[in-house]
């Protein structure tokens, strides 16, 4: 979340479809891939606009709990999106290595307590995460 939250314009490539994480998990910079979904949306951003925060932090945590509730969830926090992506990966058959890089685990062992179910192929958890988001995304709009 603190990633997130800090997370600053200048962190951004759109051309090249990266986040580029300065302080993560270990004290590593991290490039994050950025799906087609997300790029699109935040390329709606006009170019003069793109200085400083990407997020607007105002009011968080209440802009988060009515989040949740809007989306009929109990007892949700942030750090429940960690898992969230590890099963939806792991589900769309994303292996433990490429789930365990994406979340910046040192080990597998610690992955496998987010993601329990058999992989069918190597596409990248991040690419089928975002297949799913925006086939969910496509389903609403219809």
């Amino acid at each position: 979340m603190g990633n997130i939250l800090a997370m600053d314009w200048h962190q951004v490539d759109l051309r090249g479809s990266t986040i580029t994480l300065a302080e993560v998990k270990g004290g590593k910079p991290h490039m994050v891939q950025i799906a087609p979904a997300l790029r699109a949306e935040m390329a709606r951003t006009k170019p003069k606009d793109r200085k400083g925060p990407v997020f607007n932090t105002t009011n968080h945590k209440r802009r988060w709990s009515a989040a949740v509730k809007a989306a009929g969830l109990v007892d949700f926090k942030f750090h429940d999106l960690r898992h969230t992506f590890a099963s939806w990966a792991r589900q769309n058959g994303a292996d433990l290595i490429d789930i365990c890089e994406a979340l910046r685990h040192h080990n597998v062992s610690v992955t496998q307590r987010y993601a329990h179910v058999k992989p069918t192929d190597t596409t990248t958890a991040f690419d089928r995460v975002a297949a799913l988001l925006s086939s969910q995304s496509r389903k609403k709009k219809a």
